[in-house]
């Protein structure tokens, strides 16, 4: 009875992460390749390749995700 409102929570929490890392993978997959050749080409290394193409591509879905978890958060904290 002592840790049954933890192992619910920790449930619930593991479920959710779980949720927002397909939608994360599903978006660095969606990411155009020829991006990435175009920015190598100018010379770009690992980093400006990320912050030149793959955080502007992603950007809708991470504003998403966002959103959704602080709705969820509100919803479940408000109890």
């Amino acid at each position: 009875p002592d840790t049954a409102l933890g192992a619910v929570a920790l449930v619930n929490i593991w479920a959710w992460w779980g949720y927002l890392l397909i939608i994360f993978f599903a978006a660095m997959q969606s990411v155009n390749p020829s991006l990435y050749e175009a920015v190598q080409l100018d010379g770009a290394n690992a980093w400006q390749q990320f912050y030149a193409v793959t955080l502007p591509t992603i950007r809708p879905t991470l504003m998403f995700m966002s959103l959704m978890t602080i709705i969820w958060w509100a919803c479940c904290t408000s109890r």
